[in-house]
């Protein structure tokens, strides 16, 4: 009896902690609202829209944080300059470290092997010869680095193979941190390169997908980094190995399969990256929001999975640690209705594939992004606007007051 009652006590003991560590909790009682730190940069009405926290990530006891706008159209059209506000998690206020460095949109932040913080510039205010990125040096202060030729944009930015990358209307590269850069165009000229995949042996830059019909595949171009070129090679890639299963919502009006010939294009995009140990996570866009997981594990080939996401739910971002990668959701609290309020969603993965919900809150917005450091969990709620379905620019619609509205969580 004994025995019995030893063995029963066990198996509860671990269901129960299994069901505790991965109870989906309501932690929206627990949240800490620490404000809007860019409400003076931009106020309430049409330049709320700047607020929209873009990107966030933990660097040296502070949480930076993105903001601004790159639009030429409303609302909160060519935001810039844009500040740079970071929350000091010992000081527990908010700093702004720069207040407007000559660009219109603050976003994905990067740390690199030097140790230190940078940050593409997205659309630079200056003149259309150069494109900039921003470094935070050692003591603090914001460097303005303006070498990439053409840099009327630079998306997104990598460090592979002892170099730093630079993407926009082609591909910069610097051996010397940025003192010199040197384009590679390859035919992008008019095709913006948005985002890096970096694997532990294969840089690729990516850009819209546009999947046209060949043979019984749906294919598109991407390009990869030659590091005895010094120079990227153009190469093909099919819609199921990089998007697996997308290909399924390519339908054209009863059911027909387009031919070669009539040249149908299903444009993709990448939105979201995150690297993971050997893997690499990515957030495609194709009216909806679909989570892919991928390896590189031989050459040029990809070994993909869609990660599964519930029903009238968004993946908004990605972030990742040594120990795990964490995933934001939101989803309208009552989808078939006006949305007036939000649920946001946390997800844990320990492998980059199997995700498991940790805690959700509800919130008036939906959080775009988001930062844990430590085991602290810090949200940056964001905004969306609806477009006139003649013009398809902003129908004038007010911007949602709580856009930019910071929380923490402390578990």
């Amino acid at each position: 009896m004994a025995k019995n009652f030893s063995f029963l006590f066990y198996v509860f003991f671990v269901v129960f902690s299994v069901s505790f560590c991965w109870a989906d909790e309501d932690i929206t009682d627990k949240l800490e609202d620490l404000g809007i730190p860019h409400k003076e940069r931009y106020p309430d009405g049409e330049m709320a829209y700047a607020r929209n926290i873009w990107d966030m990530i933990p660097y040296r006891g502070r949480i930076y944080l993105g903001c601004g706008g790159y639009d030429n159209s409303p609302p909160a059209a060519n935001a810039g300059p844009v500040p740079v506000i970071a929350f000091d998690t010992k000081s527990k206020k908010f700093v702004t470290e720069e207040k407007g460095l000559p660009d219109e949109q603050l976003d994905n932040f990067k740390i690199f092997s030097d140790g230190l913080l940078y940050a593409p510039g997205i659309d630079p205010r200056q003149g259309w010869e150069l494109g900039n990125f921003y470094r935070r040096t050692p003591n603090g202060k914001w460097e303005v680095v303006r070498t990439m030729p053409k840099g009327i944009h630079n998306f997104d930015m990598t460090e592979f193979d002892g170099k730093i990358f630079c993407c926009g209307y082609g591909i910069a590269i610097s051996e010397d941190r940025g003192k010199t850069m040197v384009l590679r165009e390859m035919g992008l000229k008019d095709i913006r390169t948005t985002a890096f995949l970096r694997f532990p042996k294969r840089l690729f830059s990516v850009r819209a997908f546009n999947f046209l019909v060949e043979g019984e595949d749906f294919v598109s171009e991407m390009n990869v980094y030659n590091p005895k070129k010094k120079d990227f090679d153009a190469m093909k890639i099919s819609c199921e190995e990089l998007f697996p299963d997308l290909q399924k919502t390519f339908v054209l009006p009863n059911g027909q399969r387009p031919k070669p010939e009539h040249r149908i294009i299903f444009g993709v995009s990448i939105t979201k990256t995150c690297k993971y140990k050997n893997r690499v996570l990515y957030i495609a866009t194709r009216k909806d929001h679909f989570l892919f997981s991928a390896e590189n594990p031989k050459g040029n080939h990809f070994k993909a999975v869609q990660i599964p996401l519930p029903e009238n739910t968004r993946a908004e971002d990605l972030f990742a640690n040594k120990n795990a990668v964490y995933l934001l959701t939101s989803s309208p609290a009552e989808p078939t209705a006006e949305t007036k309020e939000y649920t946001n969603q946390i997800w844990k993965s320990k492998d980059g594939v199997h995700f498991k919900p940790l805690f959700h809150f509800r919130a008036p917005q939906f959080a775009r992004s988001f930062a844990v450091a430590g085991k602290d969990f810090y949200f940056g709620l964001g905004a969306r606007y609806k477009r006139d379905m003649k013009t398809y620019k902003w129908d004038g619609a007010p911007i949602p007051a709580d856009c930019g509205r910071i929380y923490r969580y402390k578990p």
